[in-house]
């Protein structure tokens, strides 16, 4: 849908937190049908401190705060951090993104062992942000990664 794309690039790039809770509806909507545990903690996919200078929020993180509360769920902006700074990844291809975003995020194990994490993001792309952020919660002791986005781009 061309209103959810628009409104999707206006709430990440063009300065309009405003948007958390419309596009949240509708990830609120989606997370009822994934079937989520007690046990879940939602952690939005990081962005590195540089970008939130630029961007001033995390999309996924006030994209995740809304889902909690409609929900009723726990979330944890510190569960996943991203320690490495990349370019956008905006245009790149599966195997330009991996590589840029190899080693890029740190969880830590004290917020995420032994829990169903939710892991949210705006959009689902190639997978090589969410995987990579998946492949680290698991190392660090999550019991299972659940990804949940509003929308998906095709290729």
């Amino acid at each position: 849908d061309d209103n959810i794309a628009k409104a999707i690039l206006d709430f990440k790039f063009h300065d309009k937190p405003q948007l958390a809770k419309t596009l949240g509806v509708l990830l609120t909507n989606k997370a009822k049908e994934l079937g989520i545990s007690e046990n879940s903690l939602l952690v939005p996919v990081p962005v590195h401190s540089k970008r939130l200078l630029t961007r001033k929020y995390n999309q996924a993180s006030l994209l995740a705060k809304y889902l909690a509360k409609e929900i009723d769920l726990k979330y944890s902006n510190n569960a996943l951090k991203r320690v490495k700074h990349t370019p956008h990844q905006t245009g790149q291809s599966a195997k330009v993104r991996k590589k840029q975003l190899a080693k890029a995020f740190n969880a830590d194990k004290t917020l995420i062992e032994n829990k169903d994490i939710i892991l949210i993001d705006d959009v689902f792309t190639t997978g090589s942000t969410v995987n990579l952020c998946a492949q680290e919660l698991k190392e660090k002791g999550a019991k299972s990664v659940k990804v949940l986005t509003i929308a998906y781009t095709a290729l």
